[in-house]
């Protein structure tokens, strides 16, 4: 997700001087050029017509018509501006914001480029458990605002049949057990992934509501394949939870169709399973500000030398 940082500092403080110099500048330099070439004496021999000594010119009006016509416009999109954020504030993400913090490690044109990421999870969630302050942690490709990448596949849906051109693609997210709780997105239906999909010969996912009104509708979701394909490969996953809709790429954005997998089966999966980008999210027990140091070295401690984007609250990622 882009960012786009409102932190004070003083390239800020020195570019709002510059604009409010050149503003006092560009208004007030002329009406002092005038008044300099204004001769006082004229306007006294006029004879008690002291109208026709102060009737402005048509720069003086055209300049005072723009200055109205620019503040009307700052007010108008200043309104709208504060009025869309309040908007946006309202809005169910479907996640928890409070009480989350995230990082991001990035292994491209790093030493984990070639291999990525995926030997390295399990002593990441290790390492983040034992940091002091953390509740739960967990893996996956994206984050709800945070960011991260998505995985798209070709798909077919039991049950379904697709209209005449209608695309079938879908948006796969490899997590690991316990994502669900520590983002804070409603599970409503069925189970989590838990250990015994690691090893498991069955293929799993949970899926999202949006997925379930799109492709199942008034069927249970819950036993339903999908069978995605990739290339000549095609993995079956039975649908064994439904979670709640969160919002991935924009909050102005209607969650899509997603198609949740554990992530340890992900990476045995046929094709080049390669995790380049990993988010890790934890739940923490009191301030989330506070662990955020720690959570960075505790990363950097099992991947010494992968690019890492954080930590970052997700109350901060929102703001």
């Amino acid at each position: 997700v882009d960012r786009v940082g409102l932190r004070f500092n003083g390239e800020v403080l020195g570019f709002t001087a510059a604009v409010t110099l050149a503003s006092v500048l560009l208004f007030g330099l002329v009406p002092a050029w005038r008044a300099a070439r204004t001769n006082l004496i004229a306007p006294l021999g006029e004879g008690g017509r002291p109208f026709a000594a102060r009737r402005a010119g048509w720069l003086d009006r055209s300049v005072v018509v723009a200055q109205v016509a620019i503040a009307l416009i700052l007010v108008n999109g200043a309104g709208l501006f504060v009025g869309s954020l309040r908007n946006l504030r309202d809005i169910d993400g479907g996640f928890a914001s409070e009480g989350r913090v995230s990082i991001e490690l990035d292994s491209r044109g790093t030493p984990y480029e070639s291999a990525g990421l995926g030997t390295l999870t399990d002593r990441l969630m290790t390492r983040a458990a034992q940091v002091p302050g953390v509740r739960s942690p967990a893996l996956s490709e994206a984050a709800p605002i945070f960011g991260g990448r998505s995985l798209r596949a070709a798909i077919a849906v039991e049950g379904y049949t697709p209209d005449q051109d209608e695309p079938m693609d879908g948006w796969f997210a490899p997590v690991t057990p316990g994502f669900f709780a520590t983002v804070g997105i409603a599970l409503p239906r069925g189970r989590d992934f838990t250990a015994g999909d690691r090893s498991s010969g069955q293929g799993v996912a949970i899926v999202n509501q949006a997925f379930v009104h799109q492709y199942v509708r008034d069927r249970n979701p819950l036993g339903t394949v999908i069978s995605s394909m990739e290339g000549a490969d095609t993995t079956l996953l039975r649908i064994v939870g439904v979670a709640g809709d969160a919002r991935y790429v924009s909050l102005r954005e209607p969650p899509p169709p997603m198609i949740y997998v554990p992530l340890a089966q992900f990476l045995r999966g046929p094709g080049p399973a390669r995790l380049a980008v990993l988010t890790l999210t934890v739940r923490t027990l009191g301030d989330d500000r506070a662990i955020q140091a720690s959570l960075r070295n505790a990363v950097l401690a099992e991947a010494p030398g992968v690019r890492v984007y954080g930590p970052e609250t997700i109350e901060a990622s929102l703001d």
